[in-house]
């Protein structure tokens, strides 16, 4: 199954106080899953309290490759990442950032989203935090809290 990440810490971070993640959500085994998802390490930053809770975030499959001939630097800001992003090329399951600071997932869970250099923190019932790393106008690198990467492309 193929996580879209910033959606997936969206929804997760959405879910995570009011305990709609089904029965068993904090089981093992659901923690099993969400650590696959993530790569199934705690944040080395000592925030694994938040690790657990939000342990989808994925950032997608890190396809490689360098950024396309003739695109020279982007600016990693608000109006970069304003906009609709899939991790998966699936652009009907998408996570949207609005100008107004509003994050909106594909199945209408939100909160709100804060950029602070290349950190991104998307907050709901949680708060979640990963580095962005622009490699062209339509394409970043995600970097999670546990250092796995991920690749998203705008919609």
């Amino acid at each position: 199954m193929k996580v879209l990440a910033l959606a997936s810490a969206a929804v997760l971070i959405t879910l995570a106080g009011c305990n709609q993640r089904g029965a068993g959500a904090n089981d093992s085994s659901a923690n099993a899953a969400a650590g696959n998802a993530s790569g199934g390490k705690d944040s080395a930053n000592g925030n694994s309290a938040a690790s657990n809770e939000i342990a989808g975030v994925s950032g997608g499959k890190d396809s490689g490759g360098a950024a396309p001939a003739g695109t020279g630097p982007v600016t990693l800001d608000r109006a970069f990442v304003v906009g609709r992003w899939s991790d998966d090329g699936d652009c009907s399951d998408v996570i949207e950032f609005t100008q107004d600071g509003r994050f909106i997932t594909a199945n209408g869970a939100g909160g709100l989203w804060n950029l602070d250099g290349d950190r991104l923190t998307m907050t709901g019932r949680a708060t979640a935090t990963i580095r962005l790393s622009p490699i062209d106008q339509n394409t970043m690198t995600v970097i999670n809290a546990d250092g796995s990467l991920g690749r998203s492309t705008r919609c």
